[in-house]
């Protein structure tokens, strides 16, 4: 494949991911929105409305996948040069790089997070979330 074929795919998935992503909002309380956008899976960013255990928990759960995100870097990058295999391919490097640049991201989180909750003091009391605040709103 040729560099322009590259671009014109990369346009189209942010074309479709944009279109993706304003369909949701004009109906945001649909199943499937919330399917995407609202889970509650993995570690949490929102420092703000964390308690100190709260940080230190998603601090250690940002370390675990950039762990995950290691291993699967040098597995694949040994799997390719212990064999001979081709190192030239444009794929081959692209995923490389983008697994390497998902763990630098969890490890800098989890460093801002780890920092973070190493200042907190003990007895703070985080705000409420916005969503339990709107929750509460619609229910008065």
């Amino acid at each position: 494949m040729e560099i322009w074929q590259y671009l014109i795919g990369s346009i189209i998935l942010i074309f479709i991911l944009n279109l993706f992503t304003a369909v949701a909002s004009h109906s945001p309380d649909s199943a499937w929105v919330k399917l995407f956008f609202r889970t509650k899976f993995g570690p949490r960013t929102d420092m703000k409305y964390m308690t100190r255990n709260d940080l230190l928990w998603s601090a250690w759960m940002f370390l675990v996948y950039g762990a995950i995100f290691m291993v699967i870097f040098v597995g694949i990058w040994l799997m390719f040069t212990r064999r001979g295999g081709k190192t030239d391919s444009v794929s081959l490097w692209t995923a490389l790089a983008i697994i390497l640049l998902s763990f630098v991201v969890c490890i800098i989180s989890a460093c801002c997070l780890l920092i973070t909750a190493l200042f907190r003091k003990k007895d703070y009391i985080p705000p409420p979330p916005p969503e339990e605040e709107l929750l509460e709103n619609q229910k008065k």
